[in-house]
Protein backbone atom coordinates (compact mmCIF):
# COMPACT_ATOMS: atom_id res chain seq x y z
CA UNK A 1 0.00 0.00 0.00
CA UNK A 2 1.10 3.23 -1.14
CA UNK A 3 1.63 5.86 1.94
CA UNK A 4 -0.24 9.09 1.17
CA UNK A 5 1.93 12.10 0.70
CA UNK A 6 1.16 14.48 3.62
CA UNK A 7 0.12 18.24 2.51
CA UNK A 8 1.09 21.21 4.76
CA UNK A 9 -0.88 24.71 4.37
CA UNK A 10 1.18 27.34 3.99
CA UNK A 11 -0.05 30.73 5.17
CA UNK A 12 1.04 34.67 3.92
CA UNK A 13 -0.41 37.69 3.56
CA UNK A 14 1.37 38.75 0.55
CA UNK A 15 4.14 36.84 -1.39
CA UNK A 16 5.78 40.47 -2.34
CA UNK A 17 8.30 41.15 -0.04
CA UNK A 18 12.07 39.32 -0.65
CA UNK A 19 11.58 37.81 3.10
CA UNK A 20 8.12 36.21 2.06
CA UNK A 21 9.21 34.52 -1.10
CA UNK A 22 12.90 33.28 1.00
CA UNK A 23 10.93 31.89 3.62
CA UNK A 24 8.43 30.03 1.11
CA UNK A 25 11.67 28.79 -0.40
CA UNK A 26 12.88 27.41 2.84
CA UNK A 27 9.80 25.99 3.86
CA UNK A 28 9.34 23.87 0.60
CA UNK A 29 12.75 23.16 0.42
CA UNK A 30 12.46 21.39 3.73
CA UNK A 31 8.81 19.99 1.93
CA UNK A 32 10.48 18.56 -0.82
CA UNK A 33 13.67 16.86 1.73
CA UNK A 34 10.98 14.58 3.95
CA UNK A 35 8.28 14.42 0.97
CA UNK A 36 5.77 16.79 2.20
CA UNK A 37 3.05 18.70 -0.64
CA UNK A 38 3.10 22.28 0.37
CA UNK A 39 -0.27 24.16 -0.33
CA UNK A 40 0.86 28.22 -0.45
CA UNK A 41 -2.50 29.94 0.52
CA UNK A 42 -2.16 34.09 0.09
CA UNK A 43 -4.83 36.40 1.92
CA UNK A 44 -4.31 39.60 3.79
CA UNK A 45 -2.97 40.06 7.00
CA UNK A 46 -5.18 39.71 10.09
CA UNK A 47 -7.27 42.22 11.31
CA UNK A 48 -5.48 44.34 8.18
CA UNK A 49 -7.84 47.91 8.19
CA UNK A 50 -8.29 47.60 4.74
CA UNK A 51 -12.03 46.32 3.47
CA UNK A 52 -11.00 44.26 1.06
CA UNK A 53 -8.74 42.26 3.77
CA UNK A 54 -11.85 40.82 5.02
CA UNK A 55 -13.30 39.37 1.78
CA UNK A 56 -9.60 38.18 0.99
CA UNK A 57 -9.28 36.47 4.23
CA UNK A 58 -11.96 34.11 3.52
CA UNK A 59 -9.55 31.96 2.14
CA UNK A 60 -8.03 31.29 5.23
CA UNK A 61 -11.29 29.68 6.24
CA UNK A 62 -11.56 27.31 3.37
CA UNK A 63 -8.88 25.27 5.11
CA UNK A 64 -9.69 22.00 6.82
CA UNK A 65 -8.77 18.06 7.54
CA UNK A 66 -10.40 17.27 4.23
CA UNK A 67 -7.84 19.55 2.71
CA UNK A 68 -4.36 19.72 4.18
CA UNK A 69 -2.81 17.78 6.94
CA UNK A 70 -1.44 20.98 9.09
CA UNK A 71 -0.60 23.99 8.77
CA UNK A 72 2.11 26.77 9.05
CA UNK A 73 1.64 30.13 9.64
CA UNK A 74 3.91 33.23 8.37
CA UNK A 75 3.27 35.19 11.67
CA UNK A 76 5.65 37.23 11.27
CA UNK A 77 3.84 38.64 8.38
CA UNK A 78 0.39 37.71 8.89
CA UNK A 79 0.19 39.32 12.40
CA UNK A 80 1.40 42.83 11.78
CA UNK A 81 -1.98 44.22 12.65
CA UNK A 82 -3.74 42.29 15.03
CA UNK A 83 -1.22 41.67 18.35
CA UNK A 84 -0.65 38.29 19.57
CA UNK A 85 -3.47 37.02 20.84
CA UNK A 86 -6.00 37.29 18.10
CA UNK A 87 -3.14 35.69 16.01
CA UNK A 88 -3.31 32.45 18.37
CA UNK A 89 -7.40 33.01 18.60
CA UNK A 90 -6.54 32.76 14.65
CA UNK A 91 -4.04 29.94 14.81
CA UNK A 92 -6.63 28.29 17.23
CA UNK A 93 -9.57 28.00 14.85
CA UNK A 94 -7.47 25.79 12.88
CA UNK A 95 -7.69 22.56 15.51
CA UNK A 96 -7.15 19.85 15.43
CA UNK A 97 -4.89 20.33 12.42
CA UNK A 98 -1.22 20.90 13.71
CA UNK A 99 -0.68 24.18 13.65
CA UNK A 100 3.19 25.73 13.53
CA UNK A 101 3.78 29.55 14.05
CA UNK A 102 6.91 30.99 12.23
CA UNK A 103 8.36 34.42 13.15
CA UNK A 104 6.55 35.32 16.54
CA UNK A 105 5.68 33.32 19.58
CA UNK A 106 2.05 32.43 20.32
CA UNK A 107 0.71 30.67 23.73
CA UNK A 108 -0.27 27.31 22.90
CA UNK A 109 0.87 27.50 19.80
CA UNK A 110 3.94 25.40 18.66
CA UNK A 111 6.24 28.37 17.60
CA UNK A 112 9.62 28.36 15.55
CA UNK A 113 10.91 32.26 16.31
CA UNK A 114 15.05 33.76 15.66
CA UNK A 115 16.09 36.14 18.81
CA UNK A 116 14.84 39.18 17.35
CA UNK A 117 15.99 41.69 20.67
CA UNK A 118 19.31 39.63 20.81
CA UNK A 119 19.83 40.70 16.89
CA UNK A 120 18.87 44.31 17.19
CA UNK A 121 20.85 44.48 20.37
CA UNK A 122 23.72 43.47 18.69
CA UNK A 123 23.79 45.61 15.74
CA UNK A 124 23.43 48.71 17.68
CA UNK A 125 26.01 47.63 19.99
CA UNK A 126 28.09 47.01 17.30
CA UNK A 127 27.09 50.49 16.07
CA UNK A 128 28.26 52.25 19.27
CA UNK A 129 31.43 49.88 20.20
CA UNK A 130 33.08 50.06 16.45
CA UNK A 131 31.79 53.03 14.86
CA UNK A 132 31.42 55.49 18.18
CA UNK A 133 27.78 56.31 17.38
CA UNK A 134 25.82 58.01 20.43
CA UNK A 135 22.33 59.25 18.19
CA UNK A 136 21.04 56.10 16.89
CA UNK A 137 17.26 56.64 14.31
CA UNK A 138 15.71 53.37 14.82
CA UNK A 139 13.34 52.64 11.71
CA UNK A 140 10.33 50.08 13.56
CA UNK A 141 7.89 47.92 11.75
CA UNK A 142 4.08 48.97 12.54
CA UNK A 143 3.16 49.37 16.23
CA UNK A 144 1.35 46.05 16.56
CA UNK A 145 3.92 43.70 14.83
CA UNK A 146 5.50 41.37 17.42
CA UNK A 147 8.72 40.94 15.81
CA UNK A 148 8.98 44.86 15.47
CA UNK A 149 8.48 45.14 18.24
CA UNK A 150 11.43 42.98 19.85
CA UNK A 151 14.10 44.55 17.55
CA UNK A 152 12.87 48.14 19.32
CA UNK A 153 13.31 46.53 22.77
CA UNK A 154 17.29 45.26 21.64
CA UNK A 155 17.61 48.47 20.12
CA UNK A 156 16.71 50.18 23.74
CA UNK A 157 18.46 47.63 25.25
CA UNK A 158 21.81 48.28 23.38
CA UNK A 159 21.45 52.13 24.31
CA UNK A 160 20.47 51.48 28.05
CA UNK A 161 23.57 49.24 28.27
CA UNK A 162 26.08 51.44 27.05
CA UNK A 163 24.78 54.00 29.18
CA UNK A 164 23.09 56.33 26.28
CA UNK A 165 19.71 57.87 26.40
CA UNK A 166 17.01 56.84 23.64
CA UNK A 167 15.32 60.37 21.95
CA UNK A 168 11.94 59.34 20.80
CA UNK A 169 12.42 61.82 17.83
CA UNK A 170 15.18 59.41 16.72
CA UNK A 171 12.21 56.20 16.27
CA UNK A 172 9.63 55.82 13.58
CA UNK A 173 7.44 53.56 12.92
CA UNK A 174 6.62 52.20 8.97
CA UNK A 175 5.34 48.64 7.33
CA UNK A 176 8.52 47.03 6.86
CA UNK A 177 8.47 48.37 2.95
CA UNK A 178 10.67 50.37 1.08
CA UNK A 179 8.47 53.44 0.63
CA UNK A 180 7.92 53.93 4.34
CA UNK A 181 11.56 52.78 5.35
CA UNK A 182 11.95 56.00 2.96
CA UNK A 183 9.14 58.10 4.20
CA UNK A 184 10.38 56.83 8.33
CA UNK A 185 14.06 58.54 6.58
CA UNK A 186 12.28 61.71 6.13
CA UNK A 187 10.29 62.06 8.75
CA UNK A 188 13.67 62.26 10.46
CA UNK A 189 15.58 64.68 8.57
CA UNK A 190 12.09 66.81 8.36
CA UNK A 191 12.66 66.95 12.39
CA UNK A 192 15.99 68.26 12.12
CA UNK A 193 17.26 66.38 14.84
CA UNK A 194 21.09 65.08 15.10
CA UNK A 195 21.85 61.75 14.54
CA UNK A 196 25.09 59.31 13.99
CA UNK A 197 23.72 56.51 12.65
CA UNK A 198 20.89 54.23 11.33
CA UNK A 199 19.39 50.95 12.62
CA UNK A 200 16.33 49.38 10.90
CA UNK A 201 13.78 46.65 11.65
CA UNK A 202 13.95 44.67 8.45
CA UNK A 203 16.36 45.37 5.03
CA UNK A 204 13.58 47.15 2.92
CA UNK A 205 13.27 50.25 4.96
CA UNK A 206 16.37 49.99 5.61
CA UNK A 207 16.99 50.41 1.49
CA UNK A 208 14.63 52.98 1.61
CA UNK A 209 16.76 54.86 3.94
CA UNK A 210 19.64 54.51 1.90
CA UNK A 211 17.96 56.29 -1.00
CA UNK A 212 16.84 59.21 1.09
CA UNK A 213 19.83 59.54 2.58
CA UNK A 214 21.63 59.99 -0.75
CA UNK A 215 19.49 62.41 -1.79
CA UNK A 216 20.17 64.55 1.15
CA UNK A 217 23.62 64.49 0.59
CA UNK A 218 24.77 62.23 3.23
CA UNK A 219 27.44 59.33 2.24
CA UNK A 220 26.63 56.22 3.48
CA UNK A 221 29.04 54.97 5.18
CA UNK A 222 31.49 57.88 5.77
CA UNK A 223 28.56 60.01 7.31
CA UNK A 224 26.18 57.86 8.67
CA UNK A 225 26.32 54.28 8.59
CA UNK A 226 23.22 51.89 8.08
CA UNK A 227 22.25 48.38 9.34
CA UNK A 228 18.85 46.00 8.87
CA UNK A 229 17.69 43.18 9.76
CA UNK A 230 16.81 39.71 7.60
CA UNK A 231 19.80 39.43 4.79
CA UNK A 232 17.50 39.39 2.22
CA UNK A 233 18.98 39.46 -1.64
CA UNK A 234 18.74 42.82 -1.83
CA UNK A 235 21.13 43.67 0.80
CA UNK A 236 23.89 42.18 -0.97
CA UNK A 237 23.55 44.19 -4.20
CA UNK A 238 22.82 47.45 -2.11
CA UNK A 239 24.84 50.83 -3.27
CA UNK A 240 26.77 50.28 -0.56
CA UNK A 241 25.58 46.60 0.12
CA UNK A 242 24.07 45.98 3.21
CA UNK A 243 24.99 45.46 6.85
CA UNK A 244 22.39 43.79 8.12
CA UNK A 245 21.36 41.11 10.56
CA UNK A 246 20.65 37.48 9.19
CA UNK A 247 17.95 35.31 9.99
CA UNK A 248 18.51 31.54 9.17
CA UNK A 249 15.40 31.10 7.06
CA UNK A 250 16.79 27.84 5.98
CA UNK A 251 16.08 26.67 9.66
CA UNK A 252 13.10 27.88 9.96
CA UNK A 253 11.46 26.20 6.87
CA UNK A 254 13.14 23.16 8.06
CA UNK A 255 12.05 23.51 11.86
CA UNK A 256 8.51 24.47 10.78
CA UNK A 257 7.88 21.10 8.72
CA UNK A 258 9.38 18.90 11.21
CA UNK A 259 7.49 20.49 14.00
CA UNK A 260 3.99 19.87 11.91
CA UNK A 261 5.18 16.42 10.73
CA UNK A 262 6.03 15.53 14.75
CA UNK A 263 2.30 16.71 15.73
CA UNK A 264 1.14 14.36 12.90
CA UNK A 265 2.94 11.58 14.23
CA UNK A 266 1.42 12.07 17.87
CA UNK A 267 4.70 13.21 19.21
CA UNK A 268 5.36 16.13 21.70
CA UNK A 269 6.73 19.12 19.93
CA UNK A 270 8.53 22.18 21.15
CA UNK A 271 6.40 24.76 22.55
CA UNK A 272 9.37 27.08 21.40
CA UNK A 273 12.57 26.66 19.09
CA UNK A 274 14.89 29.81 19.18
CA UNK A 275 17.17 30.07 16.01
CA UNK A 276 20.29 32.04 15.82
CA UNK A 277 21.54 35.13 14.11
CA UNK A 278 24.37 36.35 12.62
CA UNK A 279 25.56 39.79 12.01
CA UNK A 280 26.87 40.12 8.46
CA UNK A 281 29.20 43.13 8.01
CA UNK A 282 29.23 44.87 4.67
CA UNK A 283 30.43 48.55 3.12
CA UNK A 284 26.91 50.25 4.84
CA UNK A 285 27.65 49.95 8.31
CA UNK A 286 32.00 50.87 7.73
CA UNK A 287 33.62 47.59 7.66
CA UNK A 288 33.44 45.85 4.97
CA UNK A 289 34.38 42.22 4.57
CA UNK A 290 36.82 41.81 7.68
CA UNK A 291 39.01 38.86 8.35
CA UNK A 292 39.61 37.49 11.89
CA UNK A 293 43.00 35.21 12.65
CA UNK A 294 42.61 31.87 13.41
CA UNK A 295 46.27 32.09 15.32
CA UNK A 296 48.63 34.91 16.13
CA UNK A 297 50.15 37.45 13.68
CA UNK A 298 53.76 35.69 13.92
CA UNK A 299 55.04 34.58 10.55
CA UNK A 300 55.07 30.46 11.10
CA UNK A 301 57.86 29.26 8.78
CA UNK A 302 57.08 25.97 6.28
CA UNK A 303 58.79 24.66 4.03
CA UNK A 304 56.05 24.94 1.57
CA UNK A 305 52.54 26.12 1.75
CA UNK A 306 51.16 22.91 0.94
CA UNK A 307 53.15 21.51 4.37
CA UNK A 308 51.49 24.55 6.12
CA UNK A 309 48.15 23.44 4.27
CA UNK A 310 48.72 19.86 5.97
CA UNK A 311 49.91 21.02 9.27
CA UNK A 312 47.19 23.60 9.79
CA UNK A 313 44.06 22.18 8.03
CA UNK A 314 41.75 21.87 10.66
CA UNK A 315 41.97 25.88 11.21
CA UNK A 316 42.01 26.37 8.15
CA UNK A 317 38.80 24.87 7.67
CA UNK A 318 37.30 26.03 10.77
CA UNK A 319 38.02 29.66 9.26
CA UNK A 320 36.72 28.62 6.50
CA UNK A 321 33.25 27.04 7.78
CA UNK A 322 32.66 30.40 9.77
CA UNK A 323 33.38 32.35 6.25
CA UNK A 324 30.37 31.84 5.37
CA UNK A 325 26.44 30.59 6.17
CA UNK A 326 25.38 27.66 3.94
CA UNK A 327 21.69 26.59 4.86
CA UNK A 328 21.84 23.45 7.05
CA UNK A 329 25.56 22.45 5.86
CA UNK A 330 24.19 21.24 2.85
CA UNK A 331 27.93 21.31 0.71
CA UNK A 332 29.59 19.05 3.20
CA UNK A 333 33.25 19.26 4.01
CA UNK A 334 33.19 22.17 1.36
CA UNK A 335 36.51 23.66 2.97
CA UNK A 336 38.20 20.44 2.67
CA UNK A 337 37.28 19.97 -1.03
CA UNK A 338 38.88 23.59 -1.38
CA UNK A 339 42.12 23.16 0.58
CA UNK A 340 42.51 19.53 -0.99
CA UNK A 341 42.50 21.63 -4.28
CA UNK A 342 44.42 24.70 -3.00
CA UNK A 343 47.46 22.07 -2.41
CA UNK A 344 47.00 20.61 -5.72
CA UNK A 345 47.63 23.43 -7.95
CA UNK A 346 50.16 24.52 -5.86
CA UNK A 347 51.88 21.26 -6.70
CA UNK A 348 51.47 21.40 -10.56
CA UNK A 349 47.57 20.54 -11.24
CA UNK A 350 47.03 23.84 -12.80
CA UNK A 351 42.86 25.07 -12.89
CA UNK A 352 42.28 22.83 -10.38
CA UNK A 353 41.92 25.37 -7.56
CA UNK A 354 39.32 27.45 -9.70
CA UNK A 355 37.43 24.51 -10.93
CA UNK A 356 36.39 23.38 -7.62
CA UNK A 357 36.05 26.94 -6.64
CA UNK A 358 33.50 27.42 -9.56
CA UNK A 359 31.85 24.56 -8.80
CA UNK A 360 31.38 24.94 -4.90
CA UNK A 361 30.08 28.56 -5.89
CA UNK A 362 27.39 26.56 -8.54
CA UNK A 363 26.11 24.13 -5.34
CA UNK A 364 25.93 26.97 -3.19
CA UNK A 365 23.76 28.99 -5.42
CA UNK A 366 21.28 26.31 -5.61
CA UNK A 367 21.19 26.06 -1.74
CA UNK A 368 20.41 29.61 -1.41
CA UNK A 369 23.91 30.72 0.02
CA UNK A 370 24.89 34.28 -0.56
CA UNK A 371 27.62 34.32 -3.38
CA UNK A 372 29.40 37.52 -2.15
CA UNK A 373 30.18 36.06 1.50
CA UNK A 374 32.41 33.55 -0.74
CA UNK A 375 34.81 36.85 -1.61
CA UNK A 376 35.40 36.91 2.69
CA UNK A 377 36.41 32.72 1.89
CA UNK A 378 39.50 34.39 -0.62
CA UNK A 379 39.67 37.12 1.96
CA UNK A 380 40.16 33.85 4.20
CA UNK A 381 42.78 31.99 2.57
CA UNK A 382 44.93 34.93 1.62
CA UNK A 383 45.24 36.49 5.27
CA UNK A 384 46.15 33.03 6.51
CA UNK A 385 48.75 31.94 3.93
CA UNK A 386 50.54 35.80 3.73
CA UNK A 387 51.45 35.07 7.44
CA UNK A 388 53.29 31.99 6.03
CA UNK A 389 56.69 32.09 5.36
CA UNK A 390 57.92 29.54 2.91
CA UNK A 391 61.14 28.42 1.46
CA UNK A 392 59.89 27.97 -1.93
CA UNK A 393 60.35 31.62 -3.33
CA UNK A 394 57.67 31.01 -6.47
CA UNK A 395 54.72 29.98 -4.27
CA UNK A 396 53.45 33.15 -2.75
CA UNK A 397 53.49 34.95 -6.13
CA UNK A 398 51.35 31.70 -7.46
CA UNK A 399 49.09 31.98 -4.73
CA UNK A 400 48.37 35.63 -5.40
CA UNK A 401 47.06 34.86 -8.59
CA UNK A 402 45.13 32.20 -7.46
CA UNK A 403 43.31 34.51 -5.27
CA UNK A 404 42.91 37.56 -7.52
CA UNK A 405 41.67 34.65 -10.21
CA UNK A 406 39.02 33.72 -7.55
CA UNK A 407 37.76 36.79 -7.04
CA UNK A 408 37.15 37.22 -10.35
CA UNK A 409 35.30 34.00 -10.48
CA UNK A 410 33.12 35.08 -7.65
CA UNK A 411 31.92 38.38 -9.56
CA UNK A 412 31.56 36.02 -12.62
CA UNK A 413 28.78 33.85 -10.91
CA UNK A 414 26.98 36.49 -8.87
CA UNK A 415 26.48 38.86 -12.40
CA UNK A 416 25.32 34.84 -13.84
CA UNK A 417 22.61 34.01 -10.98
CA UNK A 418 21.19 37.96 -11.47
CA UNK A 419 20.98 37.05 -15.20
CA UNK A 420 19.59 34.05 -14.45
CA UNK A 421 17.29 35.84 -12.00
CA UNK A 422 16.15 37.90 -14.64
CA UNK A 423 15.39 35.44 -17.49
CA UNK A 424 13.67 33.54 -15.16
CA UNK A 425 11.46 36.62 -14.36
CA UNK A 426 10.93 37.57 -18.07
CA UNK A 427 9.92 33.44 -18.63
CA UNK A 428 7.89 33.53 -15.51
CA UNK A 429 5.83 36.76 -17.08
CA UNK A 430 5.67 36.11 -20.27
CA UNK A 431 3.94 32.71 -19.55
CA UNK A 432 1.75 34.37 -16.88
CA UNK A 433 0.45 36.93 -19.78
CA UNK A 434 -0.06 34.02 -22.31
CA UNK A 435 -2.14 31.79 -19.61
CA UNK A 436 -4.30 35.42 -18.90
CA UNK A 437 -5.02 35.68 -22.59
CA UNK A 438 -6.86 32.56 -22.96
CA UNK A 439 -8.47 32.47 -19.63
CA UNK A 440 -9.92 35.98 -20.94
CA UNK A 441 -10.83 34.26 -24.04
CA UNK A 442 -12.37 30.91 -22.58
CA UNK A 443 -16.05 31.19 -23.22
CA UNK A 444 -17.16 28.09 -21.13
CA UNK A 445 -16.22 26.42 -18.06
CA UNK A 446 -15.03 23.34 -19.97
CA UNK A 447 -12.56 25.31 -22.00
CA UNK A 448 -12.06 27.35 -18.68
CA UNK A 449 -10.50 23.99 -17.46
CA UNK A 450 -8.95 22.73 -19.99
CA UNK A 451 -7.04 26.31 -20.18
CA UNK A 452 -6.10 26.18 -16.47
CA UNK A 453 -5.16 22.05 -17.02
CA UNK A 454 -2.59 22.99 -19.89
CA UNK A 455 -1.22 26.56 -18.44
CA UNK A 456 -0.92 26.38 -15.22
CA UNK A 457 1.86 23.16 -15.36
CA UNK A 458 3.80 26.01 -17.36
CA UNK A 459 3.98 27.99 -14.63
CA UNK A 460 5.32 25.34 -12.58
CA UNK A 461 1.72 24.71 -10.92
Amino acid sequence: MTRRRPTVALLFDSLVSEYAISLRRAVERAATANDVNVLVVIGQPVGAPVPAAVTQNHVYGLLDATRVDGVIVCSATVGHFCGTEALAAFCRSYAPLPVCSIGVELPGIPSVIIDNEGGAKLGVEHLIDVHGAQRIVFLAGPEASVESNRRLAGYRKALAGRGLPVDEQLVVHGAFTVPTGAAAMRTVLDRGVAFDAVATANDDMALGALDVLEHAGLSVPRDVPVFGFDDIDSAHYARPPLSTVRQPLWWLGERAIRNVLGQLRGETVPELSIGPVDFVRRESCGCGYQVDATHSARRDEWPSLQEAIRQRRDALRAALYGAVSIPNDALGDWPSLLLDALAQDLAGAEGRFSRVFEEILERAQQEGASLDEFQRVVSVLRAEFRRVAVRDGDEPARAERLWHRARVIVGAASIRFLGRQKLEQQYATTGLSLVGERLATSLSLPSLRDELLQGLPNLGI
